[in-house]
């Protein structure tokens, strides 16, 4: 008895959690319910509500880069919060190391430490942020002269 309990168990376990493939069923992350909430928020300006829902999505899934990634921009441009915008920018580098966004992540952990810097009681840094401030700026100049200078040399 015990045994056909356990066979017809295993059955309804199958037939139910797996799809034709054989595999089990997984949501993307971005057809997530909270996620798409979070969209919508986001598009109504209502940013407090939107980071709700992503914050949803991040302690329901073990993996959830891309909610990672915009809780991260809503703590750091509407919100004012660069410590937690950085926590969570590193997050999504954990998951997604080799992302095509990684670079661009990791120039907005930049940024977020940049505005840390300015809020501190003070300002002892700003001297030096503006200096690294016109330091990218002078290096992203220099860049694109040297392009400039290759087209026309083409």
């Amino acid at each position: 008895m015990l045994k056909h309990l356990f066979a017809l168990g295993l059955i309804c376990f199958m037939l139910v959690g797996c799809d034709d493939s054989g595999s089990l069923e997984v949501v993307a992350e971005r057809d997530e319910k909270h996620f798409n909430r979070g969209q919508l928020k986001l598009s109504q300006q209502r940013y407090d509500e939107a980071l709700g829902a992503f914050l949803k999505v991040i302690e329901k899934r073990r993996e959830a880069p891309e909610s990672h990634l915009e809780a991260g921009r809503l703590y750091q441009d509407y919100l004012g919060d660069p410590v937690a915008a950085i926590y969570h920018y590193r997050k999504y580098l954990e998951y997604m190391p080799n992302s095509d966004e990684a670079p661009m992540v990791k120039q907005m952990i930049e940024e977020a430490k940049k505005d840390f810097a300015r809020q501190l009681p003070g300002k002892p840094y700003d001297d030096d942020i503006d200096r690294l401030d016109l330091l990218e700026i002078i290096e992203s100049v220099r860049e694109e002269n040297l392009e400039l200078k290759r087209q026309l040399a083409a």
